[in-house]
């Protein structure tokens, strides 16, 4: 898990990310968790796994859960259509314009389109910094 997350074992706190290990975790069910300081709501924050271990087992878990970030769209004109497309093949995000509020997303690159009636289309990537905001103003080339 990365460095800044907060690792437990069933519930139970374990200390800050890094590598963690443990011979004296009982034969059984067990759910680990990484979690990153995020803003409520953030889908990627945690990142958890459930594993059953037999008598002796050993077992390596990589959790790599992901902090986000805000992407506010102010384009024009409006009515317009935005799709969100992560670089490294992660989720995609689609919607109409404008926005009621900034979009919250996973930290990273993104291939922003978007498209109105009467207007050419509008392509480029926008980076999401954790727990930031970034801002994009865009004005379409309509006829």
């Amino acid at each position: 898990a990365p460095a800044g997350a907060t690792l437990t074992l069933d519930g139970v706190r374990l200390g800050r990310g890094g590598a963690w290990r443990s011979d004296s975790v009982p034969p059984g069910r067990h759910v680990v968790a990484a979690t990153l300081p995020a803003e409520a709501g953030c889908p990627t924050a945690t990142v958890t796994e459930a594993l059953t271990l037999a008598a002796g087992d050993r077992r390596a878990v990589r959790l790599r859960p992901v902090a986000c970030g805000r992407l506010a769209l102010d384009v024009a004109p409006v009515p317009a259509r935005y799709a969100l497309v992560r670089v490294d093949g992660g989720a995609s995000r689609e919607g109409a314009l404008p926005l009621a509020a900034p979009l919250l997303l996973p930290e990273g690159r993104y291939r922003l389109r978007i498209e109105a009636r009467y207007c050419a289309p509008f392509d480029d990537d926008v980076t999401v910094a954790a727990g930031g905001q970034q801002r994009e103003r865009i004005r379409l080339l309509c006829n």
